[in-house]
């Protein structure tokens, strides 16, 4: 039995949904899903064997951070560029093979859903790139990450008729949303789909970090500028951000002291989250107008991505636009399971190509 796979580049990580292949015998549509940490994919032992590395360390570790960011793909023919290309194809390869392995099957297709704003000579470039680090076998195909949303949304109860649809994805360092319009009959085919950075998760992440560090600092215990301290207080501020749903709740943070580690508590409200938050949901909000085509309005609007859980952005939305309201279960998966239903729906026969 042959599996189809999608796969969703993020920055930091690769989102992976497998699905039986349907073409031998028309099987229906079962998933199942990994995760691969971009940072922890590469082996030690493999690092030298990587080409020119000696005096791209930079080039290297920027790429191993940005899986998504356009900066590290290029059309160039060698150089530093050349090189995030050839490990980005690698990492392909190998979180190919990672899942051929664990579902001891094929994969006789991979869609990959990259970053909507890369350019079709970047796309060639990345697929050329595939096809060089061996995924030829496995008929390696590409498409933007907003239409693998909509393939989706195609196969969504409830979407599935939906003439108008604005979908927003919060993401670590921007917010990605777009408008498509599905016309009398036939599937959603996108109208705009654009980047903002500056307004991700991890902007929000940012300013409650520095009020949290800023009232532990008044309250006589500073959090001294080391990294281990510093991470634990971001990763709470996330959770916090989630999670947070009562007027208050105590934050723990950990000082050094005389006797070891110190545990000091600090209060975050409601209002300290809603205030750091409002700001930025008008921003997401007001992009998602622009998007939108003079004179449309969405009848539904899907947050996928980190969107479900951002602070007021769902009740904003949803009183700007005066539609339904879309939060799928698991939203992060959205592009991936996407890029596996339209791997699912391309015929074996057909040739290698980019999408």
């Amino acid at each position: 039995m042959s599996i189809v796979l999608g796969l969703h580049l993020q920055t930091d990580r690769v989102l992976a949904v497998v699905s039986d292949d349907p073409s031998p015998g028309g099987s229906a549509f079962h998933e199942s899903h990994q995760i691969f940490p971009v940072a922890v994919r590469w082996p030690a032992e493999s690092s030298p064997t990587l080409p020119g590395r000696g005096r791209q360390d930079g080039i290297y570790r920027h790429f191993l951070d940005h899986l998504g960011d356009p900066r590290p793909l290029s059309t160039s023919s060698g150089g530093p560029a050349r090189l995030a290309d050839d490990l980005a194809g690698a990492l392909i390869a190998q979180i190919v093979a990672a899942v051929e392995d664990s579902v001891h099957s094929h994969a006789s297709r991979v869609l990959i859903a990259h970053p909507a704003y890369w350019t079709v000579a970047q796309v060639s470039s990345f697929h050329r790139t595939l096809v060089d680090a061996g995924l030829h076998g496995q008929r390696a195909l590409l498409a933007p990450d907003f239409d693998a949303a909509l393939e989706w949304i195609d196969h969504t109860t409830g979407l599935d008729e939906s003439h108008g649809v604005a979908v927003c994805d919060l993401r670590g360092s921007s917010a990605v949303v777009g408008y498509a319009r599905r016309p009398h009959s036939g599937h959603l085919s996108t109208v705009t789909a654009h980047s903002f950075p500056g307004i991700g998760v991890a902007d929000l992440d940012d300013r409650l970090e520095r009020r949290v560090l800023a009232k532990a600092s008044r309250s006589g215990y500073p959090v001294p500028a080391h990294p281990a301290l510093r991470a634990q207080v971001r990763a709470r501020c996330a959770e916090v951000r989630i999670s947070l749903r009562s007027m208050a709740t105590h934050l723990d943070i950990e000082t050094p002291g005389r006797r070891g580690l110190e545990h000091h508590d600090v209060v975050i409200t409601l209002d300290d989250l809603y205030g750091l938050a409002r700001p930025q949901v008008v921003e997401v909000v007001d992009a998602l107008q622009r998007c939108a085509p003079a004179g449309r309005t969405p009848d539904h609007v899907v947050l996928i991505g980190g969107a479900p859980d951002f602070p007021l952005l769902a009740a904003v939305v949803s009183e700007r636009f005066d539609c339904a309201v879309v939060t799928p279960k698991e939203p992060e998966l959205v592009c991936a399971r996407g890029a596996a239903l339209l791997a699912a729906a391309v015929p074996t026969s057909t040739p290698l190509s980019s999408a």
